[in-house]
């Protein structure tokens, strides 16, 4: 009964604490670590015994998913990425130890949502998420023998709206190859044009296609956006059982 939608309203829901999600409702309150950033909540489908662990992305004005963010980049593992854990057993003394749960997270959420599914082999769906195959063989260099599930033997499912750089510009999602589909969020609007004719006139004209590039590319990225157009596709409305 769990659809990409559905994992995409959780996603966005986790950001501002909502206790209810169309048929989604919180487990208890949200999971966070003073000092670290990290948020996340377990839903349970209200006629179901399926579980959603949804974590939540960056926040500009956060230091702390900025650093975790950073190291992402740099191909190190989060620090984000232990309190990540954390939540994850917290949900296993829930649901117990036969509950389906899906792993998922918008961002910054979603990568370590990824990670989270590589580790324990749980179905993880993420939204714009960045690659995190470095940060995953980072870990494994710094754990030797950390669990890791083989990526043919996991369901997993990266969403990526194109123009969006952070799915792209942190090199391999973690996933067998056909993981990571693509879909359109981003044309150009009035404001990304007349940004992009002033940005022309004050810096020329390479300067007004990276200021337009820039906000195509920020505005791609947010899960508000991304949510109506898989609305739209028939295949992310319907139970994922499996994509």
């Amino acid at each position: 009964m769990t659809s990409v939608v559905d994992l995409a309203k959780l996603s966005d829901g986790v950001y501002t604490d909502q206790p209810k999600i169309g048929q989604w409702l919180r487990v208890g309150i949200p999971f966070q670590v003073k000092g670290s950033g990290f948020k996340s909540a377990l839903y349970q489908h209200m006629e179901s015994n399926e579980y959603v662990l949804a974590i939540a992305g960056t926040e500009l004005s956060d230091s702390d998913d900025l650093k975790s963010d950073v190291q992402i980049a740099m191909g190190n593992v989060p620090n984000q990425h232990r309190v990540a854990r954390s939540a994850y057993h917290s949900v296993g003394a829930v649901v117990g130890d036969f509950a389906s749960v899906y792993v998922t997270g918008h961002s910054l959420g979603g990568g370590l949502a990824s990670m989270l599914g590589k580790e324990h082999g749980e179905p993880c769906v993420t939204f714009n998420a960045p690659g995190m195959a470095r940060s995953f063989a980072k870990l494994e260099a710094l754990e030797p023998g950390v669990s890791a599930v083989k990526d043919e033997d996991r369901k997993v499912l990266h969403i990526r709206a194109v123009f969006d750089v952070v799915s792209v510009g942190t090199g391999r999602h973690l996933g067998a190859k056909g993981s990571v589909k693509s879909v359109y969020t981003a044309p150009l609007g009035k404001k990304e044009v007349a940004a992009g004719m002033a940005a022309s006139m004050v810096m020329g004209p390479f300067g007004g296609s990276a200021v337009t590039s820039g906000m195509v590319s920020l505005k791609a990225h947010g899960i508000t956006r991304l949510i109506p157009v898989l609305e739209r596709k028939p295949d992310y409305t319907k139970d994922l059982a499996w994509v």
